[in-house]
């Protein structure tokens, strides 16, 4: 039976408050809330909220636990079945090398317009909410990392804005969003009108303007980067086009976002901590990511 605060869906405080929400088949923390929205999510055809499912190592180690936020593609939730390509590329290497794993339900400025409003930091927020929790469950607040894929490369955008952090407000408000590194599988780096037309067309861009007149509450990674962002590793299945292209041959998961980004890193003289590839097979979209993560770590404190 659910407890009060399960059925009302109030994120916990304590580990103590975490424990209704452990499920042995997955041996995580499954469907916790971190925030308290929900609503109606179409491609799924039903409704969902903000939570997150949550894995610590068998053996936890003694300092502070590093952690790795996986944020859903399209069409998908937040579940991680055991042994599909997240599983065993992120949550299985994770837990090997200490670090815990959230796997978030948020929603997306694009992917969820049909709302009415513009929702592009739940992200942030839920990363404000994991760190607020770092004491209860032996987390290190200096050491988070973002990954995702598609819709879940909101990722790249949240990791290269200013530090949310209001040192007036709560204790989730109150914690940081700044992040250490960030993964991205087909990631797009812009939601801005104006940057796919510089960037991306060849032709019709003083229509397409027209028609699109940017918007900035969608937020924009390449016109937000400077020189203290964090280290970003961008993985394409397509290739890249290294020109502009017409419209007609627009692909959501341009791989050349990827070199706009790291074309902007290298501008601001941190070449080194972007790489886009293109052409990655499948078997390999997930190789060495956690020690990525790692040569990014903050040494303890």
């Amino acid at each position: 039976m659910l407890s009060v605060a399960q059925a009302q869906g109030v994120p916990p405080r304590t580990q103590a408050e975490m424990q209704p929400y452990w499920v042995a088949s997955c041996n995580c923390y499954r469907n916790v809330p971190w925030g308290e929205a929900k609503w109606f999510e179409a491609p799924l055809a039903r409704e969902v909220s903000q939570v997150f499912d949550l894995w610590l190592p068998v053996n936890r180690p003694a300092a502070p636990m590093p952690i790795v936020i996986w944020a859903h593609a399209s069409g998908k939730d937040h579940v991680i079945v055991a042994r599909d390509s997240v599983h065993k590329g992120i949550v299985v290497p994770a837990l090997a090398a200490g670090m815990a794993v959230m796997s978030v339900e948020f929603r997306h400025p694009v992917n969820n317009s049909y709302l009415g409003t513009i929702y592009h930091t739940d992200l942030a927020d839920a990363t404000q909410y994991i760190r607020s929790m770092a004491p209860e469950l032996g987390l290190d607040t200096h050491n988070v990392f973002l990954a995702g894929r598609s819709r879940g490369t909101l990722g790249i955008w949240t990791g290269l804005q200013d530090d949310r952090a209001d040192p007036n407000g709560d204790l989730v408000r109150r914690q940081s969003t700044r992040v250490n590194a960030i993964f991205a599988i087909e990631g797009q780096t812009t939601y801005k009108s104006t940057e796919n037309a510089l960037y991306l067309y060849e032709n019709e861009r003083a229509a397409y303007l027209k028609r699109n007149p940017e918007n900035p509450l969608y937020g924009s990674a390449v016109g937000s980067a400077t020189a203290d962002d964090p280290a970003v590793m961008m993985r394409y299945p397509s290739a890249f086009f290294r020109r502009l292209v017409t419209r007609s041959e627009l692909k959501a998961h341009h791989a050349d976002y990827g070199l706009t980004l790291c074309q902007r890193y290298a501008e601001l003289g941190i070449g080194d901590r972007c790489t886009a590839t293109d052409l990655v097979p499948a078997t390999a979209l997930f190789t060495g990511v956690i020690p990525f993560f790692q040569s990014w770590l903050t040494p303890a404190r």
